[in-house]
């Protein structure tokens, strides 16, 4: 199969670029199950997984775009005359009516959770995945636990109530990511101590060690996330979760790979009983749940259903 991958971004994706690190994963994942695919992303590009193309060729057999307006996408992807899918990376948040009914039972739309596509009435969901390249596995932790997104979020991604609580259990905590806000920046580095440390972005290997030798990865978020891809790079880490109730998370974390929490003294409890999650059982279930291939192949499933039937749900006769 010929593949189009469609995304406006300059790889390769560093910092808070989550999405667009899916574009890749998932890229490298049709090359190594045999399909032939090209990508159409900014031309600056460089070290990707497929080439690069200027305009999408009129041979492909499926193209896949990741980006959705509700007033032009529509016309704008049917104007090329091949089959197409779109995968939605967000979702939990759009309230614009005209943008919630132009995603309601669309047939070309895949999300990337079920909370997502429950939300807005599309049945097709891929959650969001990792290259096992991109991480190193470690059974042995160290001694402190990672909180990692982009601090522009503050908050509401349980930033600064995650600060509180370490400076209230005295565990050790280290803070990754950065933003374009830098009063948030500053405010973060005012709150450091002998137990909190902020180190800014985390990019390539010192990311996948930094993972690795947490001994849990910390989202008490706020908002209802679609599906951040940080929760699979730190399972497949061995490094196991606490995180809130909100978006997903209850979807992805199980109480074999670490802890969803309704309140602050579930936190607490979360953080003392960090040890009783085996590594090795996040690992396993990353690569069983989330690992490229495992999404590369339901993926392949949606295009074979848009080519044969005209949408990503396939036959729907009956």
């Amino acid at each position: 199969m010929k593949i189009a991958q469609v995304c406006s971004f300059t790889s390769p994706a560093k910092n808070s670029m989550g999405a667009e690190r899916i574009v890749e994963r998932i890229t490298k994942g049709r090359v190594e199950l045999g399909h032939e695919v090209v990508m159409k992303i900014n031309p600056d590009s460089t070290n990707t997984p497929a080439p690069v193309v200027s305009e999408i060729p009129k041979d492909c057999d499926i193209l896949h775009f990741h980006g959705w307006d509700a007033r032009t996408s529509k016309a704008e992807y049917e104007s090329y005359g091949i089959p197409y899918v779109v995968t939605m990376h967000g979702g939990g948040t759009e309230i614009d009516p005209v943008w919630l009914a132009s995603m309601k039972r669309n047939p070309n739309m895949i999300c990337v959770s079920k909370f997502i596509s429950d939300r807005v009435m599309c049945s097709a969901f891929v959650h969001s995945c990792t290259h096992p390249t991109e991480v190193t596995y470690k059974a042995d932790k160290d001694d402190y636990f990672l909180w990692m997104a982009g601090t522009d979020w503050g908050e509401s991604k349980g930033l600064f109530s995650t600060i509180t609580m370490a400076k209230r259990l005295r565990f050790k905590l280290i803070l990754a990511g950065t933003g374009r806000n830098q009063n948030v920046i500053n405010q973060i580095k005012s709150l450091e101590d002998e137990n909190i440390k902020y180190v800014g972005a985390l990019n390539g290997k010192e990311k996948a060690t930094m993972l690795s030798n947490a001994k849990g990865f910390i989202l008490m978020t706020k908002v209802p996330d679609a599906c951040p891809a940080t929760v699979s790079e730190a399972l497949m880490s061995g490094t196991p979760i606490i995180s809130s109730g909100a978006g997903c998370m209850p979807e992805l974390v199980k109480p074999s790979i670490g802890f969803v929490c309704k309140n602050q003294a579930e936190f607490a409890q979360a953080i003392s009983k960090i040890k009783k999650i085996s590594p090795s059982n996040c690992r396993n279930y990353a690569m069983n749940n989330f690992s490229h291939l495992v999404a590369s192949t339901k993926y392949l499933q949606y295009y074979n259903n848009m080519i044969n039937y005209g949408n990503v749900e396939g036959d729907i006769s009956d």
